[in-house]
């Protein structure tokens, strides 16, 4: 029994497929893995066997990783190492420690995948709002080229009306009930800012423009 581990353990340390640090790993667990064949022959005939299955899950997952530089390993390793460090001085009579540190290492990967699942989920639906928001700009857009002042103002403020400021008309719209005042607000502020940048409109009530300002100033902070 112990020629066969120590025979195993070093095949398996120095399989071209696995990372230096794993066949480390390898090497660290044939003290554990010598004491389980001694009191365990269960070891040998069952595939299910606790510690079979955690050799095979961490060198499996372990070949996800490139290199040992690769995103994610560094973190990967700690788990691996803290879950086996357990077994260096564990009395070891049955497959028990292994299976402990196999469900360990299995609950804390579900959690990452869970977690790793959750942030796909979120960036799908930040992608499929951003495209929503796109296309509502767009139409906003077309919108403001349409104004009848827009030909006669700064192209300065088209650019920003047809870009930030669309954006911010659709994103309000696309917020629901929530948003709805305030999209009516910034959708009224194309005409005045339009209006109060027409070079002789404005200049004909210098009054108007004068109390129009600082409300558009205000509606344009808030919407921005």
């Amino acid at each position: 029994s112990l020629e066969v581990v120590t025979l195993m353990v070093e095949n398996m340390s120095h399989d071209p497929r696995l990372l230096a640090p794993i066949q480390g790993v390898i090497q660290n667990l044939e003290p554990a893995l010598l004491r389980l064949s001694l009191a365990d022959p269960r070891f040998f005939t069952d595939k299910h066997h606790p510690a079979r299955q955690l050799l095979e899950e961490v060198t499996h997952r372990s070949l996800a990783f490139q290199s040992a530089a690769s995103s994610g390993f560094d973190d990967f390793l700690k788990e691996v190492l803290s879950a086996i460090s357990t077994l260096e001085s564990a009395t070891i009579v049955d497959d028990e420690p292994f299976e402990r540190a196999l469900l360990g290492l299995q609950e804390s990967w579900g959690r990452a995948s869970r977690a790793k699942e959750r942030a796909r989920e979120a960036a799908v639906v930040a992608l499929q709002n951003a495209e929503a928001r796109n296309l509502l700009a767009e139409k906003i857009a077309r919108a403001v080229d349409a104004h009848p002042d827009a030909d006669r103002v700064s192209p300065v403020v088209i650019d920003f009306l047809c870009g930030p400021w669309a954006q911010v008309v659709a994103q309000a719209r696309l917020s629901g009930v929530a948003g709805s005042k305030a999209a009516d607000q910034y959708q009224a502020l194309i005409s005045a800012l339009l209006w109060s940048a027409h070079p002789e409109l404005a200049t004909k009530n210098v009054a108007k423009l004068t109390r129009l300002v600082p409300r558009l100033l205000g509606t344009l902070r808030e919407g921005l």
